[in-house]
């Protein structure tokens, strides 16, 4: 597993590799994929109305504004975006996040890469954010979700 270093700014470089996947900060044309698996899997979502291209750029520009979140794309080393997941809601007084967002493509399920994907967001919170508590909801019709995180250590 490598991990990269933070920049000053806002938007992250944060990246890590685990096994067959790399997690990197979201770039704008990511945002867009993701936008379209999130309206595909909306049904897991709190959120499930439809996201217009105009609405992602405007969520993508004040994502980039905050320093509380920290949004990735999953790729596997074949160089296919996979999905995306996040850190959100850091609380660095507390030394805590959320973490969700965590989409992975059905054409690439079965495989870990949502457990990985898992895994490498948690270290990053962990060892490179100094977190010490992360916290997560899950649909409890989820059951694909769930078995991601029990295996990732979550209790819930």
């Amino acid at each position: 597993m490598g991990v990269g270093k933070r920049r000053e700014s806002m938007e992250h470089s944060y990246n890590i590799k685990i096994e067959d996947i790399v997690l990197n900060p979201m770039s704008k044309e990511e945002a867009e994929k993701y936008r379209v698996l999130r309206y595909k899997y909306r049904e897991w979502f709190g959120v499930q109305s439809y996201i217009s291209k105009e609405k992602q750029k405007e969520w993508y520009s004040r994502y980039l504004d905050n320093p509380n979140e920290f949004m990735f794309s999953i790729y596997n080393t074949l160089g296919n975006f996979i999905g995306g997941n996040s850190l959100y809601n850091i609380d660095y007084k507390n030394l805590q996040c959320e973490y969700g967002r965590i989409i992975v493509d059905a054409d690439y399920s079965g495989r870990g890469y949502g457990l990985k994907a898992t895994l490498g967001a948690v270290e990053i919170a962990r060892e490179y954010l100094g977190l010490k508590r992360i916290y997560l909801e899950v649909k409890e019709k989820n059951v694909k979700a769930l078995k991601v995180y029990y295996k990732a250590g979550f209790s819930i």
